[in-house]
């Protein structure tokens, strides 16, 4: 047998193997599942403060220059925050980060948090806001 024609058979036969299986549609959920966002048990210590560590503090925290007096580093001063809005409303807290027209959009001048953030929030306020 001639080898070329081996050969040249062999590379045709990798080429159309490596097309036909790298050429398909995956779901990106499958292939990218987002983590679960778990809020059963949720913590100000490890969870909240989290959130607020990597959304808020940046202007929040320490002596608040920037966040309009507001500070967010430590229990006594997140847990001040009108939590319970009126008329069943969401509160301060809730409605800056969802972002809903209640109160001012946070973080400012950027895109809302994550769900999950905003469901870690949420959770620990439906919880009574402990300090844990």
């Amino acid at each position: 047998m001639n080898m070329k024609k081996i050969f040249g058979g062999l590379i045709f036969g990798l080429t159309v193997s490596v097309i036909s299986v790298s050429c398909y549609y995956d779901k990106a959920d499958q292939v990218y599942p987002t983590p679960d966002c778990d809020t059963t048990a949720v913590s100000f210590s490890t969870d909240v403060q989290g959130v607020f560590s990597q959304y808020c503090n940046s202007c929040h925290g320490g002596t608040a220059d920037l966040g309009g007096g507001i500070q967010l580093n430590d229990y006594t001063t997140a847990s001040g925050l009108s939590l319970d809005g009126l008329y069943g409303g969401e509160g301060t807290l809730l409605s800056s980060v969802l972002q809903d027209g209640g109160a001012s959009p946070m973080p400012r001048g950027s895109s809302k948090i994550d769900d999950c953030s905003i469901n870690i929030i949420r959770a620990w306020k439906n919880q009574g806001a402990p300090n844990n």
